[in-house]
């Protein structure tokens, strides 16, 4: 599980988990890849606000609404970015994780 600390109102640590994801599609209310698929969506505040909100749940007990409090609108654009990278280098640790050969011996 990667983590990584994204400047909102403070530093904040940010991680994209299975909960994270689980959470952030319902809130979305439709499939995540679904949403990731269309620019249109993906530059709407509200799914911006609502996938900052959920990198922060493993760490922090945050309705969306107290995420929205914290969440600054300058620089919003550039705390995407981070999390979008944060959320892929997640993605691609846990496809290697299952691609990697097991250590177990044979017995």
């Amino acid at each position: 599980m990667k983590a990584a600390k994204i400047k909102l109102d403070k530093q904040r640590l940010f991680v994209y988990n299975l909960k994270a994801l689980r959470e952030l599609e319902i809130a979305l209310g439709e499939p995540l890849f679904t949403v990731f698929a269309d620019e249109k969506k993906m530059a709407s505040i509200d799914v911006m606000c609502k996938f900052i909100w959920a990198g922060m749940l493993e760490h922090e007990e945050l309705t969306l609404d107290e995420a929205l409090d914290i969440i600054p609108l300058m620089g919003i654009a550039d705390i995407m970015a981070q999390c979008g990278e944060l959320l892929g280098s997640a993605m691609q640790g846990e496809v290697q994780k299952k691609t990697q050969p097991s250590k177990a011996r044979a017995l």
